[in-house]
């Protein structure tokens, strides 16, 4: 079961990060972003980068050291 949530959270999460992906990409085009909407933007994109690189550290775990 919990392989089952953790592959549901993954395709999630890669289901977000092509949406925001997109929406970054659009919002781009129409020039709608001033210069604190990019910081705001690149800060969630570092935030998202760090919680990839947990959950793959997290995964990287033995079993018995997940429930600590």
């Amino acid at each position: 079961m919990a392989v089952l949530v953790e592959q549901t959270q993954r395709a999630a999460d890669e289901f977000q990060h092509k949406f925001d992906d997109r929406v970054r990409h659009v919002a781009d085009a129409l020039g709608l972003r001033t210069g604190d909407e990019d910081e705001v933007v690149e800060l969630r994109k570092r935030i998202e980068d760090l919680e990839t690189r947990i959950a793959k550290l997290e995964a990287r775990r033995p079993s018995a050291a997940k429930g600590k």
